[in-house]
């Protein structure tokens, strides 16, 4: 039997073709460059190749190298001006001062309550309600989301474009769920036994001893045995995400298409000055 060495005849095709390109410094590019060129270069190489049938053809031995991405490569100065002008401007856009922050909102898993948790799951239930009620006579009754959805704090200060990408840099998009007494029943024994200051809304005010839920009020009233209630949560949650399995028990699920990200560059670019505080939604002994 024949055998067919893929590596010379990609060689003897290639040699006029400049696979790597020394002054590169995009990974990416280079890989996306190396991988059509390659691609050509095997086409045309098996096509010459017909007058071997396809049990002549033996893959010898398949090679890799591995190229360092480090400071050693130098700068391409056309790829550098072509790039230069579109990172100025979204440098520019990301950098835009939006709100301000009269103190610093700690993006930590400590505590009942945070202020950064607060802020974000009133802000949520406040521009969800502006959606859902373009095609809903109800009202979103309170907002759950996860202490691990936001990945960064809100320092005093000016609050920029650049801020709301770190504390959500997420595609998470909101969601109503509309759960039965049982279902928020285990929402809660949830929130008991995590001790976790997962954010909630302002219309939900709870008091946990230890493990067991004590009292509740959703928008001032007991919970209700026989009415349902809308919870505000992201898609990740609605899966199943943090073990919140109790919303994929939902009566039925209304998609907002809307992203927590864009909810709070709504907010921060209406509101000026952010106001949040910790006000006992949340009480555990």
């Amino acid at each position: 039997m024949k055998t067919f060495n893929f590596t010379t005849l990609l060689s003897q095709r290639s040699k006029n073709i400049n696979l790597f390109h020394s002054n590169m410094t995009s990974n990416r590019l280079l890989n996306y460059k190396v991988f059509i060129k390659l691609t050509v270069v095997m086409l045309i190489s098996l096509s010459s190749c017909k007058r071997f049938s396809q049990e002549s053809l033996t893959l010898k031995r398949i090679e890799g190298k591995q190229i360092a991405i480090d400071k050693t490569l130098k700068s391409d100065s056309s790829l550098e001006s072509y790039i230069t002008p579109y990172r100025d401007s979204l440098e520019g856009e990301m950098n835009a001062i939006i709100a301000f922050a009269p103190v610093t909102m700690i993006n930590t898993r400590e505590g009942d309550e945070t202020l950064l948790g607060n802020f974000m799951a009133d802000l949520c239930q406040k521009r969800a309600q502006e959606k859902f009620s373009e095609s809903s006579s109800r009202s979103i009754d309170f907002t759950l989301l996860n202490i691990g959805g936001l990945r960064a704090s809100i320092n005093k200060g000016k609050v920029r474009v650049n801020d709301a990408f770190q504390v959500m840099p997420f595609e998470n998009l909101l969601v109503v769920a509309e759960l039965d007494y049982k279902a928020v029943r285990e929402l809660l024994d949830y929130l008991a036994i995590e001790g976790k200051p997962h954010p909630v809304s302002k219309q939900l005010k709870v008091v946990f001893d230890g493990n067991q839920v004590r009292k509740v009020l959703i928008n001032g009233r007991a919970l209700d045995k026989n009415k349902t209630y809308m919870v505000l949560t992201n898609d990740y949650l609605l899966n199943g995400g943090d073990r919140m399995n109790f919303f994929q028990k939902a009566i039925n699920v209304y998609p907002l298409n809307y992203k927590i990200r864009n909810a709070l560059l709504d907010e921060l670019n209406e509101i000026d000055t952010i106001k949040v505080a910790l006000d006992k939604r949340v009480i555990r002994h």
